[in-house]
């Protein structure tokens, strides 16, 4: 045995969950620790900040797909599409955190790479 509790518990039994990803049960603190730096999570934290309801991972995976499939639409065929503010305010809040999360990551890599004292170690080739 590898010492690592059964898939989607932890090591005192509880489940390994997220409240930003409702009814998905991790199955190792890796997966949940991967979820937490991803960006459905982060968007989720800032829906719940706005006091507005989170969104389940298709629901996100579909809001990405759409986001980069408007780029060079002509608006005038999209009418339909303007009527629906709520999904306007979606799409502009999932573009702040990709933003911020650009954003931080960008100052990271130079915090760690101004005077080696960073707190991240290199990635290994």
């Amino acid at each position: 045995p590898s010492g690592a509790p059964p898939g989607g518990v932890g090591e005192g039994g509880e489940k390994l969950t997220c409240k930003t990803a409702p009814g998905v049960v991790f199955s190792s603190r890796k997966e949940l620790a991967e979820h937490c730096r991803g960006d459905w999570h982060r968007f989720n934290l800032k829906m719940a900040a706005l006091g507005k309801p989170m969104v389940d991972e298709d629901a996100f995976g579909a809001m990405v797909e759409d986001l980069s499939s408007i780029s060079g639409s002509d608006p005038s065929t999209n009418e339909d599409e303007e009527d629906d503010e709520d999904e306007d305010e979606d799409e502009r809040a999932l573009e702040e955190v990709l933003k911020a999360q650009q954003s931080l990551s960008s100052k990271r890599h130079e915090r760690d790479s101004e005077d080696g004292e960073g707190r991240r170690r290199p990635m290994k080739p």
